[in-house]
């Protein structure tokens, strides 16, 4: 699997090359990793290969995971932020379209 999210007001660099300051700006407004993935009742366990932050890269990130009709909800557990320090949890909701 390979998830991709970016912020949907993701700040685009001046020039050719971001400064620093728009470099990390950057980075804070996007999340992306792949790997193969396990089911397991209402958990999803991504086996992360490659990602955005090294950190990830060789871990299992665990998801709660419901499918309601043409809905797909997937939390991740109570932790710290990928991007900063705070704690909670994070929800994608996705719905197919006919």
């Amino acid at each position: 699997m390979i998830g991709i999210l970016a912020h949907e007001r993701r700040p685009k660099p001046k020039g050719p090359i971001a400064t620093d300051g728009e470099a990390l700006e950057l980075y804070r407004t996007f999340v992306s990793y792949t790997g193969r993935y396990e089911l397991a009742g209402d958990t999803v366990t991504h086996h992360v290969d490659i990602s955005w932050n090294e950190v990830w890269t060789g871990t299992d990130l665990v998801r709660r995971l419901k499918l309601d009709g043409e809905r797909l909800t997937l939390s991740t557990l109570s932790g710290t932020g990928s991007t900063d320090s705070r704690q909670g949890v994070s929800v994608l909701v996705w719905e197919r379209e006919t």
